[in-house]
């Protein structure tokens, strides 16, 4: 039998992964004085002691040696991680199925689709075409079948039934309401818009209840949904005649189903709310922000040629007549009690914003507006940086070369890489492509994988076409064009599987 780690010990074994990553670096940094002291053998040791470890600990997360065995048993295109319950998801020649601990095969016929799972249940396309659900288990949730169905959300899945009817079931695979629709949301913050077949339309809350007694007409357009205001409010619009001409009129619908305003607001501009704020314009050009509660975030409307919306760090960036930026915070105030004097500032990302100096280059300030590096980035060598990810920002140089520096202002990489685009971070790791082909770098700048992997794969002397690389608990795959996994590696670049 194969030992499965219960999910919730994750987090502690992925603690146990970062901090034999930090000994490793040590280690590594070390390593010269160790020499010296003790013979370049013991550093060997030292180094293969930890990660040894490190491959030990990855083991249990993500249970490699057990889906690389299942993958050849079954010749399988891939494993995904076990559940809770030891259960994984597979597919085949673009069929799925599931396996349980002793890798045996749950279903004899195999669905032509299972979703990942996502509170605990899985979406699954039978072999019949229609849908269900099954849990953790690998259990069916219901006897039921669905003509389509979407994931969970808040505890509901959205199903189609027949005759294009939309309703909602619950995790105990019940049909949480005998009310039908013609097009229903998910649950988001507690509320799904669902749409009847005559065109009115309303809210529901988790109860199945409409918010609103009075249904609203077709003409009435939502123009944001409760994600963007966390549950308190929507930003609705409809048009109105006005001497002849269509104008668009807006008001907040509320979770409690009134609306904020008994006169319906018109202005030149009116943005949808992101992070909780919703940028508006007058007809002057004058700007305010409008805050899930209906209220104005400034008493007096900001006449500034440039403003930003409202990022996730809570900060919306300005830009004022003499060409300077500043940040205007949550309290409706300027962050900083001085216009910073750079030539360009970027918006905040993970505490940090980028700021250009046509004389010194590139740097960073962090919320306080100090910057973070000693020594500027210089423009001379540099042509741009990009925002912090994972601690890490891509450095762009002016030849096309890359590298990576940390907070700390220091280069990750001795040499800058050529002719390579970095592409994205996931996991701690950076994916890039090159003329070589793909790889990936750990949070060292250390390659991945010794052997870069082409953009297209050779199966008997045909080429199947462009291929995806990414990661996919804690698996390094690649696809072929028709979005089957055709190689996967560990995280230490040991393949696990080739088809």
């Amino acid at each position: 039998m194969l030992f499965i780690m219960p999910l919730k010990n994750c987090q502690q074994l992925k603690q146990r992964i970062s901090n034999a990553q930090e000994e490793l670096q040590k280690a590594r940094e070390q390593a010269e004085q160790i020499i010296l002291t003790n013979g370049p053998e013991k550093v060997k040791e030292i180094l293969e002691s930890i990660k040894e470890e490190q491959e030990n600990i990855t083991e249990e997360i993500y249970h490699y040696k057990a889906r690389r065995e299942i993958a050849k048993k079954h010749n399988l295109d891939y494993v995904s991680n076990f559940t809770e319950h030891g259960i994984a998801i597979v597919r085949k020649d673009d069929k799925y199925n599931i396996v349980n601990q002793q890798g045996e095969l749950l279903y004899e016929d195999w669905p032509l689709k299972i979703r990942d799972f996502q509170e605990g249940f899985a979406v699954v396309q039978l072999p019949s075409d229609e849908w269900t659900f099954i849990n953790t288990k690998g259990e069916r949730i219901t006897d039921k079948v669905f003509v389509y169905a979407d994931d969970f959300h808040e505890g509901f899945a959205a199903v189609e039934l027949p005759d294009n009817e939309w309703t909602f079931i619950n995790t105990k695979g019940e049909i949480a309401t005998e009310k039908r629709y013609s097009t229903v949301d998910r649950f988001e913050y507690g509320y799904a818009r669902v749409v009847q077949k005559n065109g009115a339309w309303n809210f529901l809350d988790l109860s199945m209840q409409p918010i609103r007694q009075q249904w609203l007409s077709e003409k009435l357009r939502v123009s944001s949904s409760f994600i963007e205001t966390k549950g308190k409010s929507v930003l609705v619009c409809k048009s109105v005649d006005r001497n002849g001409s269509s104008i668009s009129v807006y008001n907040l619908l509320m979770s409690n189903g009134s609306f904020k305003f008994d006169e319906w607001f018109e202005y030149k501009k009116v943005n949808i709310f992101q992070n909780g704020y919703a940028l508006v314009e007058d007809y002057k050009g004058n700007k305010n922000f409008l805050n899930a509660d209906g209220e104005w975030l400034l008493d007096d409307w900001m006449n500034y040629p440039d403003v930003s919306f409202f990022r996730a760090d809570g900060l919306a960036r300005v830009r004022n007549q003499s060409g300077k930026y500043n940040f205007l915070n949550e309290d409706g105030e300027l962050q900083f009690h001085e216009w910073l004097p750079y030539r360009d500032v970027r918006n905040f990302h993970n505490g940090y914003a980028l700021v250009y100096d046509i004389d010194q280059g590139f740097n960073f300030i962090d919320r306080s507006g100090t910057l973070i590096f000693s020594d500027w980035l210089s423009s001379d060598a540099i042509k741009t940086v990009g925002d912090f990810h994972c601690e890490r920002a891509i450095v762009v140089m002016n030849d096309d070369s890359i590298n990576i520096i940390t907070k700390e202002g220091e280069f990750v990489f001795e040499k800058n890489y050529q002719d390579a685009e970095i592409l994205n971070y996931q996991d701690n790791f950076s994916v890039i492509e090159s003329i070589k082909g793909m790889n990936a770098l750990d949070r060292n700048g250390n390659l991945v994988f010794k052997e870069w992997i082409p953009y297209f794969y050779d199966d008997a002397g045909d080429e199947s076409g462009d291929i995806e690389f990414f990661i996919k608990d804690g698996i390094f795959v690649v696809t072929d064009a028709n979005d089957i996994a055709i190689r996967t590696f560990n995280i230490f670049g040991k393949e696990i599987f080739k088809k």
